[in-house]
C-alpha cells in the first residue's frame, strides 16, 4: 500500500523538484569557467605560517615555564607554605585520633589513663599549688616560658 498525496502537496513537491533541478544545472554549467577563478579555501601558506605562530607561541610558553614557575612560587610561598602546614595539621590529628579510638578499644586500658590523669592532677596540685612558695616558684617559672616564647 502506498500513501497517496494530496493534488497541493503533489505539485509543491514536484516544485520543489524542478527548483533543485535547476540548481545542479546552472552549478554544472557554471564548469571550470567561473569556479576555477574563484579560490575555495585560503592558499595553504597562509595556513601553514598561522600554524608555525601558534607552534612558535606554545614553544615560547613552555620555554618560560620554568621561570613562571619559579616566580609562581616565589610569590606565593606563604599560601604555600600554609596549606601545606594546613594539610600536615589535619593529616596528624586524623593519626592521633585512629591512635586514640585504638587505645580506647582495649579494655581497661581508658580507665587506667583517667586514674593515671586524676594522679597527676592531684600531685600537681599538691606539689605546686598547696603551699605559697611553691605558687610563687610557679607563676616565675610561667613567667619565664612567655619571656621565652615573646
Amino acid at each position: 500500500m502506498t500513501a497517496q498525496l494530496p493534488a497541493q502537496e503533489y505539485k509543491e513537491y514536484i516544485d520543489d523538484i524542478s527548483e533543485i533541478s535547476e540548481i545542479s544545472q546552472n552549478t554544472a554549467a557554471l564548469g571550470s569557467s567561473q569556479l576555477a577563478t574563484r579560490p575555495l579555501l585560503p592558499p595553504a601558506t597562509e595556513t601553514e605560517s598561522e600554524i608555525e605562530a601558534i607552534i612558535a607561541q606554545v614553544a615560547d610558553f613552555f620555554a618560560e615555564l620554568p621561570n613562571n614557575t619559579v616566580w609562581f612560587y616565589n610569590e606565593y610561598k606563604f599560601i604555600f607554605a600554609s596549606f601545606g602546614a594546613l594539610v600536615a595539621t589535619v593529616f596528624a590529628l586524623r593519626i592521633i585520633a585512629a591512635v586514640l579510638g585504638a587505645v580506647n578499644s582495649f579494655p581497661l586500658l581508658k580507665e587506667f589513663f583517667e586514674l593515671v590523669g586524676i594522679g597527676y592532677t592531684a600531685w600537681f596540685v599538691k606539689d605546686y599549688l598547696k603551699d605559697e612558695s611553691n605558687r610563687k616558684e610557679l607563676t616565675e617559672t610561667i613567667g619565664l616560658i612567655k619571656k621565652d616564647i615573646n
